[in-house]
């Protein structure tokens, strides 16, 4: 090995010996109990998926929304509550359509989303059940710590029965599997041959 060699390697071995010093005394341990205080503000949060009605902002959480989807195909089912839209046809599976403004008691707005030819809708899913509900526009999907969704004031509102409570004083969050297991949307009577919803 030549002189200029061997200091070369000598000044290389020198330098890693020191890299690994400074790599040594900037790296910080991550005890247990920060790992689990990590772990736990993470399952405080929650995935939204946030859409207007009209005026109004809602969400639902990302656990029940399966799809986003623009259809022209809503097929009107006769013997069935007003706020049955019609079925469309997801992937083959027929999938009942509901105007949530006319579930939840709301006011129309100034824009009706059965009144544009090209329908947007959220199609939600639990273990149980598969339904679709109009929308005017998907605005947001974001994240946000449960604490920070505060109850509602009290009032009179249809969509009060199905709210987890608001984000912001401005969304309001909607509980997308109680609105799945609600009564009103089992079949459970023929009318006329034809099935009717109660």
């Amino acid at each position: 090995m030549k002189k200029n060699d061997t200091a070369q390697y000598i000044r290389q071995e020198n330098d890693k010996e020191l890299l690994k010093e400074r790599a040594v005394k900037l790296a910080r341990k991550i005890t247990s109990d920060e790992a689990g205080a990590e772990a736990a503000r993470i399952g405080r949060s929650k995935d939204y998926v946030q859409f207007s009605l009209g005026l109004d902002a809602y969400a639902f959480d990302t656990s029940v929304v399966k799809e986003v989807l623009e259809t022209e195909d809503i097929v009107s089912v006769p013997c069935t509550p007003d706020f049955i839209t019609g079925v469309i046809s997801v992937r083959g599976h027929i999938c009942p359509v509901i105007d949530l403004r006319a579930f939840l008691g709301l006011s129309g707005g100034p824009e009706r989303p059965f009144l544009a030819a090209v329908k947007k809708v959220l199609v939600l899913s639990s273990s149980e059940m598969k339904l679709a509900v109009l929308i005017d526009e998907v605005t947001d999907v974001f994240s946000v710590q449960n604490d920070d969704i505060k109850p509602r004031a009290a009032g009179n509102s249809g969509s009060d029965r199905f709210s987890v409570g608001t984000i912001n004083a401005k969304v309001v969050v909607l509980d997308g599997v109680k609105l799945l297991d609600a009564s009103e949307l089992i079949v459970n009577e023929v009318v006329n041959g034809s099935m009717s919803l109660r």
